[in-house]
């Protein structure tokens, strides 16, 4: 873990030491931006008393100076703004290793109840896995990421392709964070990607042949006009008369022009910095058969999507030059602008309709695999699970909670060997069984989503998870906690009946009923889950689930987790140990905290 942070702190100091010589160099230009300003004034002033031809001299060379460095400090701001990101992702990285990774987005907009695992898991929301995890920096690499995380893959092929992928990109830390920095760039909302490909999917407006016409004819009027302006052979009244024409055109088409800009509009940054992130990935070697195939996505016609993205950009940019209106005025009476730029943008739309979605899908996927590099790197001894798809097996070693930091993370295994296969955990309070149901968990959507597990070996059979850990009551509904916990074990019982196999991981069945009544019930539930061929945990208090394993000898594994009380203390060591629990510490907890007497 020194290595890890060693190589942040690296960088960190490097992008601080640059970012100072770029604040430097920023205020001479803006000094020297000024001063030219100034001096081109003042010798303009003076030179009006020589000749009109020294005062153009003098404005072209100081305009062009001018001109020169208001470029060169656009780019040296940029430059700064991308080592301010920089410095921003090293230190939080910093911040993450030590067990702060509250900056990072949490995906709580995804937050779902009803969800067959993700709301028992913690995958979304604050202190989630999700926000330990997430490196994305656009919203549509957020949105495939979080897509991961609730649609587990069980295609062994599409598993290792990821895995692969997050392998090499592990090993790419410059250009993981490069590529982070320029998502950063320019913010984003939830309806850009949407309104973009909106547009490209709705039907022409100016695809007749009369707007073509008029798009050559017009300008080509205008300059003779303007010719025969110049050596007199027209008035000025009668060329102001004809600009009417060209600007009644573009008034008559102004609605629909503005329908079809108002989807566009002030979306040319984001595309510029879409633009740079897929140049990004077509400048770099991939190795990996997953990454390279994303990369041949984004050539056509040996046009690299990057540039092409660019050309929309400039197209949108041109036609936001509308939005002044006495641009609007000028531009569309020589030129008919409006009407130029949105035929350029439909011929830009019909050309790449179909492109468009796979180079945002291209974004979204490398963003997500970036992301899980970065998991990666910050947790070395993590491993990639073996698949089998050959018969059902789940087996780990030193299999440890991800989001528990590495110098407090307790270690356990897991071994079922086949289906029909439950294991009964029972422990006393805070031993450890809550925290072992969701490591299990966890590791396994981490082992389906292509990534690597917190373990030192791991072989698993892809299947779906299904929990009940910490089922709510609502009052919106009228439901007690009790009718919220049977309607889960409902959709559990539900679906194995239909055929599905699933992972189940419980934690206290029947919470809200009397002891008796739960005992039975539970009982009853597990017999109907192995009838109905699942496998997963049961954790419970109720000692008396272990009986179970007298009925079913093959079905079920007993594991405990014990407490000792010395001197007065509890003493948890948080292993997971055969048997059932022989220890319970309530009575005394109470007695402790002055409870009872």
């Amino acid at each position: 873990m020194n290595k890890i942070l060693e190589a942040y702190n690296i960088r960190l100091k490097k992008y601080s030491e640059k970012l100072e010589k770029t604040a430097k160099l920023l205020y001479i230009v803006s000094f020297l931006r000024l001063i030219i300003f100034l001096t081109g004034l003042v010798l303009i002033y003076f030179t009006t008393r020589i000749n009109y031809d020294a005062v153009i001299f003098v404005f072209i060379l100081f305009t062009v100076l001018f001109l020169f460095l208001v470029k060169f400090h656009s780019k040296l701001f940029k430059k700064k703004q991308r080592l301010e990101s920089l410095i921003k992702i090293n230190k939080n990285e910093i911040d993450a290793i030590n067990g702060n990774y509250e900056v990072f987005e949490n995906a709580k907009e995804f937050l779902d109840a009803e969800h067959p695992f993700t709301s028992d898991l913690d995958i979304f929301g604050d202190s989630s896995l999700f926000q330990y995890i997430n490196r994305t920096s656009t919203i549509i690499g957020k949105i495939k990421l979080a897509e991961w995380f609730i649609k587990l893959q069980k295609n062994k092929k599409e598993i290792i392709s990821r895995q692969q992928a997050v392998a090499e990109l592990k090993d790419k830390l410059d250009w993981r964070q490069d590529y982070q920095a320029i998502g950063f760039d320019v913010a984003e909302t939830k309806d850009d990607k949407e309104s973009i490909l909106n547009w490209v999917k709705a039907p022409p407006d100016f695809n007749h042949k009369i707007y073509r016409i008029l798009l050559f004819i017009i300008p080509l009027i205008t300059i003779t006009m303007l010719i025969f302006l110049i050596i007199g052979n027209i008035s000025y009244s009668n060329f102001f008369l004809f600009l009417l024409v060209p600007l009644g055109i573009a008034g008559f088409n102004n609605k629909k022009i503005n329908r079809k800009h108002i989807r566009l509009s002030k979306k040319t940054e984001m595309l510029k910095k879409y633009s740079k992130l897929i140049n990004k990935i077509e400048d770099e070697n991939f190795q990996s058969e997953r990454l390279q195939n994303l990369k041949k996505e984004l050539i056509k016609n040996h046009k690299t999507a990057s540039s092409n993205i660019q050309k929309l950009a400039k197209i949108l940019n041109a036609l936001d030059s509308r939005l002044n209106m006495i641009a609007w005025v000028i531009l569309n009476g020589f030129l008919i602008w409006d009407l130029l730029q949105v035929v350029r943008l439909e011929n830009w739309q019909n050309k790449f309709k179909d492109e468009l979605p796979k180079w945002f899908f291209v974004i979204a996927e490398i963003d997500a695999l970036s992301s899980l590099g970065c998991y990666y790197f910050n947790n070395p001894k993590f491993i990639f699970p073996e698949i089998n798809t050959s018969k059902f097996t789940f087996t780990a070693q030193n299999i440890g909670h991800p989001l528990i930091h590495y110098k407090a993370r307790i270690n356990n295994d897991i071994q079922i060997d086949n289906r029909e296969i439950f294991l009964i955990i029972t422990g006393a309070n805070m031993a450890g069984k809550s925290t072992y149901l969701r490591t299990v968990g966890v590791n396994l959507v981490l082992a389906m989503m292509g990534a690597p597990v917190c373990a030192s070996d791991f072989e698993f059979y892809p299947i779906d998870i299904f929990t009940s850990i910490k089922t709510k009551d609502s009052l919106q509904k009228n439901e007690s906690y009790f009718y919220a916990e049977l309607k889960r074990l409902k959709r559990i019982i539900d679906e194995l009946s239909n055929g599905k196999h699933l992972f189940i991981i419980l934690d206290e069945i029947l919470k809200g009923t009397n002891s008796k009544d739960k005992q039975a019930g539970s009982k009853a539930l597990i017999k109907q889950l192995i009838n109905l061929n699942s496998v997963g945990l049961v954790a419970t208090h109720d000692l008396a689930l272990g009986d179970l394993f007298n009925s079913f000898p093959d079905n079920i594994i007993n594991k405990c987790f014990e407490v000792e009380i010395q001197n007065g203390k509890l003493i948890f060591d948080y292993k997971l140990k055969d048997g059932i629990s022989q220890n319970l510490n309530a009575t005394f907890l109470m007695k402790q905290m002055g409870i009872t007497v």
